[in-house]
């Protein structure tokens, strides 16, 4: 199947989609369907469609997707349905009919997979130890980076790329915590930037701990599980 069609689905919310579906079939079978009804469900599939194909037009072929952040602006549209689906079901429900608690329990454990899914990992930060070590590693470096860089002036970053975020702003961290880079008040550094011959401000490498202290790196934080965080300069392509 096309990635530009599948694209399309990046941009539905399908917790609350299927509690759409299930509104907007109610409101058909209860004869409510109304005009606005119709230009509203039209307007959410025309809008995302037309989003979904947007990168294909203007920057050819080689495209293979849509980032879901530009589709899910249209879940809106939807929500009256799904507000109607949920409403309806949980009126059911309260009756004690089968077919009604059976699509409220599929309902339930689908939200509640989403929301985990959504929210688990920002809840592991603060609860699982491991996570929250690895986030204060992560600020205290972002916080030397930040202090590092303050007062140097550098143009925005270009080019830009649709299918990535980027702020424009320097300075560039190459690392594999991308937040490093955004904590900083820059970027991460996306490898597309190297074959425009644009390179890194700053380096970020989590290594184990040798016991030996590199003089080529700028800084180093000793984590508590045994490694050490290290820091470089490039002082290259950074601007002064």
């Amino acid at each position: 199947m096309n990635e530009q069609f599948l694209s399309f689905f990046q941009g539905i919310y399908w917790p609350l989609f299927f509690a759409a579906l299930i509104g907007a079939a109610l409101r058909i079978r209860e004869r409510k369907w109304t005009a606005f009804d119709t230009l509203t469900g039209v307007s959410f599939l025309v809008l995302t469609f037309l989003t979904a194909a947007l990168p294909r037009l203007f920057y050819g072929p080689g495209v293979s997707h849509t980032p879901s952040r530009y589709l899910l602006m249209f879940v809106p549209l939807y929500l009256p349905f799904a507000a109607h689906g949920i409403l309806q079901l949980w009126k059911e429900l309260k009756k004690g009919s089968p077919a009604s608690s059976g699509l409220v329990i599929l309902l339930s454990i689908h939200v509640f997979y989403a929301c985990c899914a959504t929210y688990l990992p920002a809840i592991k930060e603060y609860s699982s130890t491991k996570k929250r070590n690895h986030r204060h590693l992560c600020l205290e470096a972002a916080e030397w980076i930040r202090k590092d860089w303050a007062g140097r002036k550098a143009d925005k970053v270009l080019p830009l790329r649709y299918d990535r975020y980027q702020s424009g702003k320097r300075p560039l961290v190459r690392t594999s915590v991308p937040r490093i880079g955004d904590l900083s008040g820059g970027q991460d550094y996306p490898p597309f930037l190297q074959e425009k011959g644009i390179l890194p401000d700053y380096e970020v490498q989590l290594v184990p701990d040798s016991g030996e202290e590199r003089k080529d790196c700028a800084f180093r934080i000793r984590t508590a599980n045994g490694a050490v965080l290290l820091i470089f300069r490039n002082g290259k392509d950074g601007g002064s």
